[in-house]
């Protein structure tokens, strides 16, 4: 439920980022506002304006910086940086509130079971329901034609 006075809705995406996302701009198009009213203020050019209005002050060079002598005398090193052994990660590391995608559940075709595949599955036909001597494909079929070179066209 979206509370437009209250800039709340019940998934708290409107709280927590303070801009109205597809189901507060939906209900704020259907009553015939403007959603860019709904949009917080620390997003618009105005603010932006004027909080770089003033003059902000560079860092000085480090040897006009001043430093009590204890501090002087401390060397901080750069942290050591181990790498791991093997290869590395190809997917990101998920966060806990993420979801794993549907696509990645598994499927057995002979058992029809979720979570392995055929060549794991511990399911066994009986042997009287495959004839071993009838093929349903055609070898012919099956093999593939070799590629053709794109400039020349040999094979």
């Amino acid at each position: 439920m979206v509370h437009l006075q209250h800039r709340t809705c019940d998934c708290r995406e409107f709280e927590l980022d303070l801009i109205p996302y597809s189901h507060a701009a939906t209900v704020i198009c259907c009553i015939g506002r403007v959603i860019y009213d709904y949009v917080d203020r620390c997003y618009k050019v105005e603010s932006l304006i004027d909080m770089y209005d003033s003059v902000i002050m560079g860092l000085p060079r480090p040897e006009d910086w001043v430093l009590p002598d204890a501090d002087r005398a401390r060397v901080v090193m750069v942290p050591k940086i181990s790498h791991h052994v093997g290869r590395p990660l190809m997917s990101r590391a998920r966060a806990p509130f993420e979801t794993s995608s549907s696509a990645s559940r598994q499927f057995c075709t002979r058992c029809h079971g979720s979570g392995h595949n055929i060549r794991v599955c511990t399911a066994h036909l009986p042997i009287s329901s495959v004839d071993l001597n009838t093929r349903t494909e055609d070898v012919s079929v099956r093999r593939r034609m070799p590629k053709k070179c794109n400039i020349c066209g040999s094979t």
